[in-house]
């Protein structure tokens, strides 16, 4: 989702590269993404503890670090309300994960700001909940280059190659394609 701001509320539509990039590591990773309107908080919440990897491709509040998914279209009016697709440090708070790795794709998810006790980086909610290691872009950057970067990522991950290690190699082979090492 992309954030914008309407009448002081915070507004959301599809990012554009988002469903190309998560269905990309869907096929390397051997696994059916939630995508579009199937990317429901419920359904997250639901699968998320039973999970080895998340990948999260969406859109997060700059100030909390919140993530926008889409609306349960069942259960919402015809203005969905924030608890109806906001995925926040609270929601993570009741969640027993077992994921070795959450990724959060996300614009601004590298930019959490705590202005009080109460609001908790997501990426720390992540880790709270039992994931044992949160990789958090610190901004959505141009889509073909997030794409490739996260398709050699679990290209090397998918080998066996440790999270670290399957890292620096995407971003050796980005800088490379980037023209940033000779």
């Amino acid at each position: 989702m992309e954030e914008g701001i309407h009448n002081g509320e915070p507004t959301y539509s599809q990012l554009p590269g988002a469903r190309r990039e998560v269905e990309i590591i869907g096929e390397i990773v051997k696994t059916t993404p939630l995508t579009g309107r199937q990317a429901t908080k419920d359904e997250v919440l639901n699968r998320i503890d039973s999970v080895a990897l998340v990948h999260i491709a969406a859109c997060t509040e700059m100030d909390s670090g919140k993530i926008a998914l889409s609306p349960n279209t069942t259960r919402t009016s015809k203005i969905p309300k924030e608890e109806d697709y906001i995925l926040s440090a609270k929601n993570l708070a009741d969640v027993k994960m077992r994921a070795r790795l959450v990724v959060l794709s996300c614009c601004h998810s590298g930019q959490e700001k705590s202005k009080c006790e109460e609001v908790v980086g997501i990426a720390q909610a992540f880790l709270a909940a039992g994931a044992r290691s949160v990789l958090v872009s610190p901004r959505r950057n141009d889509d073909e280059a997030t794409i490739e970067l996260l398709r050699s990522f679990y290209q090397h991950l998918a080998s066996g190659t440790s999270t670290s290690v399957a890292l620096q190699e995407a971003t050796n082979v980005s800088d490379i394609r980037r023209g940033l090492v000779p």
